[in-house]
């Protein structure tokens, strides 16, 4: 069966929802953020969710110094308003933003928590509302934030971006790097270059017998058989491998021809099939239940019935 090439692009512009794309960046980030929007085609159907770490004292001059290097409109997110293409959204200082489907959300940082991380904040509500449709890029900053966030993202089978060694502060964009998630590694203007291309690239569908095909090499190779893992789950990542090659692929069967020729590739595909960050607890409310209830029941009547057994041992050492 012959692949049938689709009209639309990875993102889903047929229903005139634009691609959500998220930064985040902190200590020396705002040069790298101007780099970024330089380089970036402002006409493409796609807008931005920008978090910084700014404190509440902190007038934001972000939207004057941005709209020099971009043509997309830039504002600061209000809550409840649906994210519209050719926009950038900056989250307001002393401020957490979400998004749920196309929707923002803005409250302000919860006094009780001492530390927050605003950029891990927002990634997991974009990489739980877009899943292998999220994208997103960490750049300059210190500490950990988004981290975290990333790595869900990555294991939702979305795309993760990272800044090098041009970072000013290379804390943040290094441990998305030195956790093995990120897809792309460049300076900013040449992560909106691979990005423009990106979004840019056809989307294919894709038949079972490439795919069975696919899994066929990768089994060869590794010895590893996913034939049984979801037709659906495999075609995600292979779709995401397809999207993340310098070189257009128009087909399967072209990728295929590909990965015997770069077994190198075949590899990092079966890594991605891996998903070595998945979490094992994923029905967080089942593990909260079990937690709080059935083991400390199970551990109550254990104790209880060592109580009991205890005075019986005794009794029999002490008789001989």
């Amino acid at each position: 069966m012959q692949e049938e090439l689709m009209e639309v692009s990875p993102i889903d512009i047929a229903k005139q929802k634009p691609a959500i794309i998220g930064i985040g960046a902190s200590a020396g980030g705002l040069n790298a953020v101007k780099e970024f929007f330089k380089a970036f085609k402002s006409s493409l159907n796609v807008c931005f969710v920008v978090v910084q770490h700014l404190s509440a004292k902190y007038k934001s001059f972000m939207p004057e110094l941005l709209g020099k290097y971009t043509s997309m409109d830039v504002r600061l997110a209000r809550n409840g308003e649906t994210l519209k293409g050719k926009t950038v959204y900056l989250c307001p200082p002393n401020h957490n933003i979400k998004i749920e489907n196309h929707t923002i959300q803005v409250h302000t940082y919860d006094e009780n928590e001492k530390i927050n991380y605003p950029i891990d904040y927002f990634l997991k509500s974009l990489a739980l509302s877009q899943r292998e449709k999220a994208i997103a890029i960490i750049l300059s900053g210190k500490g950990r934030d988004g981290a975290e966030g990333m790595k869900l993202i990555h294991e939702q089978g979305g795309i993760c971006m990272a800044q090098d060694e041009s970072a000013q502060c290379p804390d943040m964009p290094n441990h998305v790097i030195k956790s093995g998630i990120a897809d792309f590694v460049e300076r900013p203007k040449k992560i909106a270059a691979y990005m423009n291309q990106l979004l840019n690239q056809v989307k294919c569908k894709l038949s079972d017998e490439a795919v069975e095909k696919t899994i066929y090499l990768i089994q060869k190779q590794t010895g590893i058989d996913f034939s049984m893992y979801k037709k659906n789950s495999v075609s995600r990542r292979i779709e995401r491998r397809m999207n993340l090659l310098d070189e257009q692929m128009l087909s399967l069967d072209e990728y295929n021809r590909y990965v015997m020729k770069h077994p190198e590739e075949l590899q990092l595909l079966f890594n991605d099939l891996l998903i070595g960050v998945t979490h094992f607890f994923r029905d967080k409310e089942s593990f909260d239940t079990l937690r709080k209830h059935f083991v400390p029941a199970i551990v109550e009547n254990n104790i209880k019935k060592r109580e009991k057994i205890l005075p019986c041992l005794g009794r029999r050492v002490f008789h001989g």
